[in-house]
């Protein structure tokens, strides 16, 4: 379910890690459903050795662990929640950017030649202006003259370094035809001298501002800024200086690839939002059909949302952005934390009234708790390799990652025990 979700994104390549990531969790189901045990059945015969100082040193942490939420389960409980509580005012100081660039080190190439490329020519993000109407609203002296008044404005906007449009072809033309005299570099007001400098043009890179029909024209903007939200700073300046002018008649729209990359931060976000939602939700509505019990479900689901909010404080600390890279991992480590958690608990729910609650506990947690320390370890190194990347969104989405399923494993061998011991003490109908 915490892969699935992802599959609401508006972005194809996370909605394809949804839909893969949910099919190979089917996938490794069946194989441990239908064709582990005939392989266990197989080799039983083989004699598998057990590492016995490992199994003690697992079982020492798991004891330890257990005496301790056990001894003080409300200090445990309380301790944790306020230490959340008081920790989560770095989640809300995450920042939700992206930059291609910075995905990369300062002294990558690509970002020398971007730098190159600012310094000598102009900025390297693209933002285009897209104006659409009749030819004679597009091509009349009226609608060119804005569009040039709307250059010089969209110019003294910080973050541009380069705006071009037909207008300026036509003013060169002008200019040209008149004995290249300074008071000729503008938009002629003539209309049908405007409609012939036009005809008789003859070069081909005009048309890539003006279509063939003469219905549409575009403005082009470099922008010195590739930050998603600088971007969005920037386009929101353009968009007052072109409602400032006030075209009449006429029909305007954003594209290019700089328009294009800030538009799809906002897609992360409520990406982010609508998958950890529905995430939640699921998990939450089978765990309370699986137990019969809401509460029950409740109070599995807070150790699993606790390990997600220490990775956004994580994130917070250390000033790492949600970006395409982090956006998952909230869904992705809270399928793979609710895990033990289930494992956990049910096997406490099985034992209900058959032992004292403490005794339960211990037998639980001596039954599950070394494969839950492995199976934690195992999949934190895999997701911890993925810190070692040069490519910025990987080496975050392992870090975090990581963070969040140690975190899962803290949680499970401290918090869970010491609130089933309180729910425990609070349920009349349970034989202590």
């Amino acid at each position: 379910m915490g892969l699935f979700s992802l599959a609401m994104s508006d972005i194809p390549p996370v909605k394809s890690i949804a839909v893969i990531g949910g099919m190979g969790v089917l996938l490794v189901y069946l194989l441990v459903i239908y064709v582990l045990p005939p392989l266990l059945i197989r080799f039983a015969s083989s004699g598998w050795r057990q590492n016995s100082s490992l199994k003690a040193f697992l079982d020492n942490i798991v004891n330890y662990a257990i005496e301790l939420s056990l001894t003080f389960p409300k200090r445990i409980v309380i301790g944790l929640l306020l230490g959340a509580l008081v920790l989560s005012y770095f989640a809300f100081q995450v920042e939700s950017e992206s930059n291609l660039y910075k995905f990369f080190s300062d002294d990558h190439r690509i970002n020398k030649a971007t730098e190159a490329i600012a310094h000598q020519f102009s900025g390297t993000t693209i933002v285009n202006v897209v104006f659409d109407s009749d030819p004679d609203s597009i091509l009349s002296s009226k609608f060119l003259k804005n569009l040039d008044d709307l250059k010089g404005q969209i110019e003294a906007i910080e973050g541009i370094s380069r705006v071009f449009s037909p207008a300026d072809v036509l003013k060169q033309m002008h200019w040209a035809f008149h004995g290249e005299k300074q008071e000729f570099f503008a938009v002629p007001d003539d209309d049908s001298l405007i409609q012939q400098y036009f005809f008789i043009y003859d070069g081909d890179d005009l048309y890539n501002f003006l279509s063939r029909s003469q219905k549409r024209l575009k403005m082009t903007l470099n922008l010195d800024v590739q930050g998603a939200n600088e971007i969005e700073g920037v386009v929101a300046q353009v968009e007052e200086r072109i409602k400032s002018i006030g075209f009449t008649d006429v029909q305007w729209r954003y594209g290019g690839h700089g328009k294009m990359f800030s538009d799809q931060e906002n897609l992360i976000i409520s990406d982010l939002f609508k998958s950890v939602a529905v995430s939640f939700s699921l998990i939450l509505l089978l765990m309370a059909i699986m137990w019969q019990s809401f509460r029950d479900a409740l109070y599995c689901f807070i150790p699993n949302f606790l390990p997600v909010l220490s990775m956004f404080i994580l994130m917070g600390m250390f000033g790492i952005w949600l970006d395409m890279g982090t956006a998952m991992i909230a869904s992705v480590t809270v399928g793979i934390a609710v895990d033990d958690t289930i494992h956990i608990f049910n096997g406490y729910r099985k034992r209900i009234g058959t032992l004292p609650i403490k005794d339960i506990i211990h037998e639980v947690y001596n039954e599950s708790g070394r494969a839950i320390i492995i199976t934690t370890l195992i999949l934190s190194s895999q997701f911890a390799v993925l810190s070692f990347a040069s490519f910025a969104p990987l080496r975050n989405f392992g870090l975090l990652t990581t963070t969040g399923v140690l975190a899962a494993l803290v949680f499970d061998l401290l918090f869970l025990p010491a609130l089933i011991v309180l729910v425990h003490k609070r349920n009349q109908n349970i034989t202590a």
